[in-house]
């Protein structure tokens, strides 16, 4: 009968949906997979590269030459560059894969927004860049403190990344709306307007014009957005659009309101 060949077809597409389901699940486990060993992998070649750059500006023949200092000192700054990059892979891979734990512990946020700001200040100074830091005083989360920090350091390190000699980056933090409330706005390249919807996706590669292009993996994004999202929190993007800035987002819940929730609980 009709109804009986009906059923029949809704059962068929059910079970190609489950199938489907099923297959994707198996290609991002295996996906997570490659990404954590490419990343071991990757590892190893690059601290022996950073440890020999190393003991080449402090030999006594090449230590004094001014090119070879430059030429170690830029070697050290990729490596370092290329270092971050795989450790946010490998973190990447462990949040997604439930293997991240957060080690929860009440944490003073302008105390360590401050430190991070301080620290990459030679950094925006290399670059010609102004970073500008406006921190409200006993700013109080219950967090991962290694885990805030790689929030606030991506971040950071994206804004000076599209920001051209001469522009600005600040960096705030203030208690709004019962959350506690970190910016980092600059003056850069902006986003176009039709793709910060895509922006905190997984090699997105959005270029300042919202377009695919050579401008970096967007793992940094990807993994502030998870990081994030783990601390029960919020982030997000926003930008006038091309040539006119971008703004950074992160909303995560006070000390007290987690408390709360614990007594309540």
């Amino acid at each position: 009968t009709g109804s009986r060949r009906h059923a029949l077809a809704q059962e068929n597409l059910l079970l190609r949906e489950r199938q489907a389901h099923s297959k994707a699940r198996l290609a991002n486990a295996t996906k997570d997979r490659f990404l954590a060993i490419m990343s071991h992998e990757l590892k190893q070649p690059l601290n022996l590269i950073h440890v020999q750059a190393e003991l080449l500006a402090r030999r006594a023949e090449t230590g004094g030459l001014a090119p070879v200092q430059r030429a170690a000192a830029t070697i050290q700054r990729a490596v370092v560059s290329q270092s971050r990059i795989i450790d946010d892979l490998l973190d990447l891979s462990r949040v997604r894969t439930g293997k991240l734990r957060l080690d929860l512990q009440p944490v003073e946020l302008d105390e360590l927004v401050r430190g991070l700001a301080e620290a990459a200040g030679e950094e925006a100074r290399r670059k010609g860049l102004v970073l500008e830091v406006a921190c409200e005083a006993g700013v109080r989360c219950v967090c991962d403190r290694v885990r805030v920090e790689q929030i606030v350091s991506n971040l950071l390190a994206n804004a000076m990344k599209f920001t051209p000699s001469g522009g600005r980056v600040g960096l705030t933090l203030e208690v709004s709306g019962g959350h506690a409330q970190l910016a980092v706005a600059d003056t850069g390249t902006g986003i176009a307007l039709h793709a910060l919807s895509r922006i905190f996706e997984l090699f997105s590669q959005i270029d300042p014009g919202g377009t695919p292009g050579n401008t970096g993996l967007g793992i940094g994004l990807t993994l502030v957005r998870e990081l994030v999202k783990a601390h029960g929190g919020s982030v997000e993007a926003t930008s006038d659009g091309t040539g006119r800035g971008a703004r950074f987002t992160v909303r995560l819940p006070l000390a007290d309101r987690v408390e709360a929730a614990d007594d309540a609980s």
